[in-house]
């Protein structure tokens, strides 16, 4: 289909699981899409199934009511297109089938109810949004309440795909009956995992990367305790943390555990069977943490459905890594001027190559910096008056996946003061940014300045800068075709901030 067809239109789609069913309504752009809407509902129906070998009249009406919340914000936000999938409950359920027929007669709403190896698949399409999976070998685990999807990747590619029966939810009322659980019970669950992963000892990976609510909800726990930003959908947990984690929750009853800060209490009886099952998969993969991604299956599914309409996200289609395209997608969102972007980041980086050891700048220096360039001019979006203080607002607002919040603070302001004045007393820059880092966050938002002049014209007309030193004045070669009139003069007035806080002349040949 032609992607005319939901360009600035809103679309939609459901998952529904073991544990919840969820919502996610976005807008489709170009090159990108935007979240406008969730809805997450906590049923756990995959309980019923466990325990009596069907879905009860109590479990379907969970789905129906859940049916009827969406139902109400897909006609809210006007959805043209939605996309249900329905996974391992369903999949299943003897009455699964009957189950997704009711919601199509009682809502107009079709539900596919997909295998493990499609929903693994639509899985690692999200995670390979968020990750730079060509770099590494990983193991990718999507642990939902009835089963759970593993992904042999190697550098980018899918090797092997292997589903089966251990989701939380399944696991908790197989093995862990007792409240709180008796040590037997543990140790059969134990090894009952390790028996399940034997296969898993081949493998050298260099990550494992989890997704489902349950092992997102483990990373909160962590970030929580450690006093980490909680924001940020790509998570970190290390191996000591989690088997903290189990030797404490093995003792105490769900009730207790539900009351622990940052458990979400619908899922407080299954984060011990979900924690033990990664353990187990760190310990004989000698892995010593893993990395959660907030909403794998479902980012896989609007990417699906966008690639479906002939809509391709800049991750699929650039010759660069996932970080840059991510950057490019925020900006795409704000319909930024994406050859503008591609040339100041092509200048600053020659700058900041050249002046780096002089001017004491590292590369998380430049990823901040990287990471301002592409998104300098996204104020304009809002409105050209004052788009620098736009573009600082939307920064500080927006996804920026791998950034923690101080991270966007940095970038926000080198952003902000990429054109206009100097900074004034009263200026957000003095509360968001760390007395130690004010200058180097100048020096890079001069350099930003200088490379943003020198394509006043968005015209692409410096192909190359040569940088020497002397004294304490910074030379600039420029290599050029065309007139650059504009530029050296928008130079002359940009290049006032890189002087103040580097302390060098700066001066064209």
């Amino acid at each position: 289909m032609e992607n005319r067809s939901i360009l600035n239109k809103n679309i939609a789609v459901i998952d529904v699981g073991s544990n919840s069913i969820r919502l996610q309504i976005v807008k489709v752009f170009e090159k990108s899409y935007k979240v406008v809407a969730e809805y997450k509902d906590v049923v756990r129906i995959g309980d019923d199934l466990f325990t009596k070998g069907y879905l009860s009249e109590s479990a379907e009406e969970k789905i129906y009511n859940a049916f009827s919340s969406i139902k109400s914000l897909l006609d809210t936000h006007k959805v043209e297109l939605i996309r249900g999938v329905a996974t391992a409950t369903l999949r299943s359920a003897p009455n699964g089938t009957q189950i997704i027929k009711n919601i199509k007669e009682k809502f107009d709403i079709d539900i596919d109810i997909i295998d493990g190896e499609l929903e693994a698949k639509i899985s690692f399409l999200g995670v390979k949004s968020s990750f730079n999976l060509p770099r590494y070998k990983a193991l990718i685990t999507d642990v939902g309440g009835g089963s759970a999807e593993f992904i042999l990747s190697h550098y980018g590619e899918i090797e092997r795909i292997y589903t089966k029966k251990l989701g939380g939810a399944r696991l908790k009322n197989q093995f862990l009956i007792k409240n709180p659980p008796s040590s037997m019970e543990i140790d059969r669950l134990k090894q009952f995992l390790k028996n399940e992963f034997v296969d898993f000892r081949e493998f050298k990976v260099d990550n494992i990367i989890c997704t489902g609510g349950t092992a997102n909800n483990i990373a909160v726990i962590y970030y929580i305790k450690n006093k980490k930003d909680i924001s940020n959908p790509i998570k970190y947990v290390p191996r000591d943390f989690l088997r903290n984690l189990i030797n404490q929750f093995k003792h105490k009853k769900s009730s207790t555990i539900s009351q622990i800060k940052g458990v979400e209490p619908q899922r407080a009886d299954i984060i011990l069977p979900v924690a033990i099952e990664i353990d187990q998969i760190l310990e004989i993969t000698e892995t010593g943490g893993f990395y959660t991604f907030s909403g794998g299956l479902r980012t896989g599914l609007i990417i699906d459905t966008l690639n479906n309409y002939g809509i391709k996200l800049p991750f699929q289609t650039l010759e660069t890594d996932t970080n840059i395209a991510r950057l490019t997608e925020i900006g795409n969102k704000f319909h930024f001027d994406e050859d503008h972007a591609s040339q100041v980041r092509k200048l600053s980086k020659i700058i900041f190559d050249q002046t780096k050891e002089v001017l004491k700048l590292n590369e998380n220096d430049w990823s901040y910096l990287h990471a301002a360039v592409i998104l300098h001019d996204i104020g304009n979006f809002i409105s050209h008056s004052k788009q620098h203080l736009h573009s600082e607002y939307l920064i500080r607002n927006s996804d920026l996946i791998g950034f923690s919040s101080y991270e966007k603070n940095i970038i926000s302001q080198i952003a902000r003061y990429h054109r206009k004045r100097k900074p004034k007393n009263k200026d957000s820059l003095y509360s968001l940014i760390k007395q130690k880092d004010l200058n180097k966050v100048l020096i890079l938002a001069g350099i930003l300045r200088i490379a943003d002049a020198l394509d006043r014209t968005h015209k692409n007309k410096i192909s190359n800068i040569k940088i020497t030193f002397k004294e304490k004045h910074l030379i600039l070669r420029l290599e050029y075709v065309d007139d650059i009139s504009l530029e050296l003069k928008d130079f002359e007035l940009k290049k006032d901030f890189l002087e103040e806080y580097s302390g060098y002349k700066v001066e064209i040949a």
